[in-house]
């Protein structure tokens, strides 16, 4: 997986799983947020 998201970072998120399920939740809601972001979506 991670030497797919290097060759295609567009494509794949690498999302740190250390911590908190609730730390790693808030980054997972993170990368979704920017995702939408770049896709025109309504927030």
């Amino acid at each position: 997986y991670l030497e797919m998201a290097g060759q295609e970072p567009g494509r794949f998120v690498v999302i740190d799983a250390r911590g908190s399920v609730e730390d790693v939740r808030h980054r997972v809601g993170e990368a979704i947020d920017r995702f939408l972001a770049t896709r025109g979506a309504p927030e």
